[in-house]
């Protein structure tokens, strides 16, 4: 699943933002990223469980309701619902993993493992390969910084990289998983716009 990211990588796999030096190229590595599945071990303490990690598009319902764009594991069977689910706006941390407990990971390579630090837990994670590790740490973070800029400056193609283009929205209400969520996402827009109104007013 990572072939679409090695042809960015000829000279210097140290610094893979060289290939990235333009918008536009960035653009496209998001849309790469948005559309690629991620084979990983997910590892708790005293196991580990194979599963699929990618990222969810947010999604306008058509009661006017946002749903935020999410990280999402499945189990690599895809035979279960999903493991885990976290909005990206609640990611804080994405880290390389510099030491191991083999007390509560004693499987752990540590080379190819990353830790994802969201608002209310953490995940320990381990990629197929070293290479794999690198990028997915990589663009997990470059993801998160997009979002919340393209929030932050208001700009025009926030819905075209990060939401699914359906200008009908989807009918119906949100799943329970999201039932909790969906609010935020409304009220950092909302606040978004009325912070705007007041600037052009002074």
């Amino acid at each position: 699943s990572f072939r679409s990211r090695k042809y960015h990588i000829k000279d210097s796999f140290a610094n893979p933002m060289i290939r990235m030096s333009s918008d536009e190229e960035i653009k496209q590595r998001i849309l790469e990223v948005m559309n690629d599945r991620y084979k990983l071990l997910w590892h708790s303490e005293g196991s580990q469980t194979p599963v699929v990690c990618f990222l969810e598009r947010g999604q306008q319902l058509g009661n006017g309701k946002l749903l935020q764009p999410r990280l999402v594991f499945v189990p690599s069977d895809g035979k279960s619902n999903p493991v885990y689910g976290t909005d990206l706006l609640d990611i804080t941390r994405v880290l390389h993993v510099n030491r191991i407990d083999r007390r509560k990971y004693p499987f752990a390579q540590r080379r190819k493992c990353l830790l994802v630090q969201t608002l209310d837990s953490k995940l320990f994670l381990e990629c197929e390969g070293e290479e794999d590790c690198q990028w997915l740490v990589h663009d997990l973070k470059l993801v998160v910084a997009r979002l919340g800029s393209k929030i932050i400056m208001d700009e025009d193609d926030l819905f075209d990289e990060f939401f699914v283009n359906d200008t009908h929205g989807v009918p119906g209400e949100a799943p329970e998983w999201a039932q909790q969520e969906q609010n935020n996402t409304r009220t950092i827009f909302d606040d978004k716009k009325e912070n705007n109104v007041r600037e052009e007013a002074c």
